[in-house]
């Protein structure tokens, strides 16, 4: 049995259609999908590096 330690990525792109007297969705379809194995690690460093904007 072998198991991976990389990381893989799964996006899906959806469009979403909004009626224009209501303002309401009238269907929300599937555009793309994508799979991807990632060349680099994804995980986030620590709280240092995040830039404060101020709000609560």
């Amino acid at each position: 049995m072998f198991i991976w330690g990389g990381y893989m990525r799964h996006n899906v792109l959806n469009r979403k259609k909004y009626d224009d007297v209501y303002q309401e969705i009238i269907g929300d379809e599937v555009l793309t999908e994508n799979h991807a194995i990632m060349m680099y690690e994804p995980l986030l460093g620590s709280n240092e590096n995040i830039i404060d904007s101020g709000l609560p």
